[in-house]
């Protein structure tokens, strides 16, 4: 039997593509800002910074190719973080005002996003398989497409909207589920979803 291997994990992003690193940042509550206040500059300059994340994405999907993963992944450089990159494109979430919380069980303390008014989807339409469609049209592997699921989400943000993480959580169900049936229709093959989405899909599966 044939074991098929893939990877999990972002990669760090080069030097040449100038954004903020959470790898390379230090952890004292300043990453969320000190990313905000680059997408607020980053106006006009979108065509120059999506030629340095194509140049990155080819050569970590080359990276991958050469020592035989058979599901690849894009290393992710196009987002701030695995969670952010997400949060960013919904409505409810803001950036600016942050609350400062102890995640991961306290093994690191931040300044995350607050929640403040309803979570939703901020395109009319889904967006997450655009950005796998990039990467795979770059490789002649499959391309495995990343999310982060509903509970990774509430632990890495603040909500002072909903004080309900059941409700806060189908919320997010929800919208997490809409990108993953627009990526099936794509063609992508592999999806990564933390494995809390999987269990609470699971259990509404198991209550109707």
């Amino acid at each position: 039997m044939v074991l098929q291997t893939t990877v999990i994990g972002s990669f760090p992003k080069p030097d040449y593509l100038k954004t903020p690193d959470w790898f390379r940042t230090g952890h004292d509550g300043n990453f969320t800002e000190q990313y905000t206040r680059f997408v607020e500059q980053e106006q006009g300059q979108s065509e120059k910074l999506e030629n340095c994340i194509v140049q990155a994405t080819k050569e970590i999907l080359n990276v991958q190719r050469e020592i035989g993963i058979d599901v690849v992944t894009d290393g992710e450089v196009r987002r701030e973080s695995y969670v952010l990159h997400f949060c960013r494109r919904l409505q409810g979430f803001d950036f600016c005002n942050l609350t400062r919380k102890a995640c991961r069980d306290g093994a690191v303390t931040c300044d995350v996003p607050t929640i403040r008014s309803r979570v939703q989807a901020m395109d009319s339409e889904p967006w997450v398989y655009k950005e796998w469609k990039k990467a795979q049209k770059m490789s002649d592997r499959p391309v495995k497409a990343t999310l982060p699921g509903p509970m990774t989400i509430i632990n890495s943000t603040s909500d002072v909207y909903y004080n309900d993480d059941v409700a806060l959580g189908q919320e997010l169900c929800n919208l997490i589920n809409r990108e993953v049936k627009a990526l099936a229709d794509a063609g992508c093959r592999y999806v990564q979803v933390c494995r809390f989405i999987q269990l609470s899909l699971q259990r509404e599966v198991n209550t109707e």
